[in-house]
């Protein structure tokens, strides 16, 4: 139980910290207006951007799991995780500041947590008590710039792995759709829907990728394949046949106001696989593995009170840790 505890808490952590992120800033470099006329591109494109000038909002989330096929130790080969929550937001020169009080169920058992960020100290507010623990936003940026920095080692690959030398070689207008749907009521008002839907299977599966893929060990081959362990090979035989189980889609919808904000978000992500097609090269089978692999996420983001002032305050009665003293107590805390 403790856990499981302990897993619905850090997940919910997590789903806390990526809210504010993806929801107030979804900009980004990659054109993603597929199918979208010009004005409808510009509509998401405008909204997009002022969601980047966001100073502060309240958000109200929704978050599902529904894992199976995994074998883990003391539990079964199925979990479901539902984590909901709500709570202001305020993003500011200085930092990121938030009261996010959660509930989270995992198993059917549920929790009452909470997840605040107040200068610099992240509080988890937890049935036992509660716990702050100072600087760890610094030590996440320590660590974000350090794998953006080897990230940008790979600059010198330059327009080989530009996004649109990638999708080049694609069938992405197969496969990868931009939607504006009819207007909708939300939450009191008028939104218009853009859903960005892709089918990652299929165009894995299509002609064009899959003759790519089966040409990898071939390729090996012509380039000294004769030092290429046996069991490599045979998986890269293998992998076509693989990738046939594959059943990878997602979509996301994001509603648009007409003071061009987006203030609703949701995400789905439908995963499937079947590794026991592998079964017959692997002696004994796959470790871990009796069947197909699944994964379902749904998430659900609304966000209201955009740019008003919020109050934001840290829970008391706090015992404060630093972020190494943390990952003492949870070093010593695994098997």
């Amino acid at each position: 139980m403790k856990k499981m505890f302990v897993l619905s808490l850090l997940l919910g952590a997590l789903m806390a910290l990526f809210i504010p992120t993806t929801s107030a800033q979804m900009g980004g470099p990659v054109d993603l207006c597929f199918g979208l006329s010009q004005a409808d591109c510009a509509v998401i494109n405008n909204a997009t951007a002022n969601m980047a000038t966001v100073t502060s909002f309240v958000q109200t989330f929704t978050l599902n799991v529904e894992m199976s096929g995994f074998e883990m130790p003391d539990m079964s080969n199925s979990m479901s995780f539902q984590v909901t929550g709500s709570g202001p937001v305020s993003l500011t020169s200085t930092g990121l500041n938030l009261n996010l009080p959660m509930t989270a169920t995992i198993g059917g058992m549920p929790a009452e947590v909470g997840f605040h960020v107040v200068d610099d100290v992240v509080y988890l507010a937890l049935p036992e008590g509660v716990i702050g623990i100072q600087g760890a936003t610094e030590l996440a940026a320590a660590f974000l710039g350090d794998t953006l920095g080897s990230a940008d080692a790979l600059g010198s690959m330059g327009s080989m792995l530009s996004p649109d030398m990638l999708l080049s070689f694609l069938p992405v207008n197969d496969y990868i759709t931009h939607v504006r749907q009819a207007d909708t009521s939300v939450m009191g008002m008028t939104l218009s829907p853009f859903v960005f839907s892709a089918d990652i299977s299929g165009m894995i599966n299509s002609p064009e990728v899959s003759m790519l893929i089966s040409s990898i060990g071939p390729m090996l081959g012509g380039m000294g394949g004769a030092d290429v362990p046996a069991e490599v090979g045979a998986a890269l035989q293998a992998l076509p046949t693989l990738l046939q189980s594959l059943n990878l889609k997602f979509d996301a919808t994001q509603y648009v106001g007409s003071d061009n904000y987006i203030h609703k978000l949701t995400f789905n992500f439908n995963f499937a696989i079947d590794p026991t097609t592998l079964a017959g090269m692997v002696p004994g089978g796959i470790p871990g593995v009796t069947g197909p692999i699944t994964m379902a996420i749904k998430f659900d983001v609304e966000l209201t009170e955009i740019n008003q002032p919020q109050t934001i305050t840290a829970p008391e009665g706090a015992t404060i840790f630093t972020a190494e003293q943390l990952m003492g107590m949870l070093g010593g805390m695994l098997p």
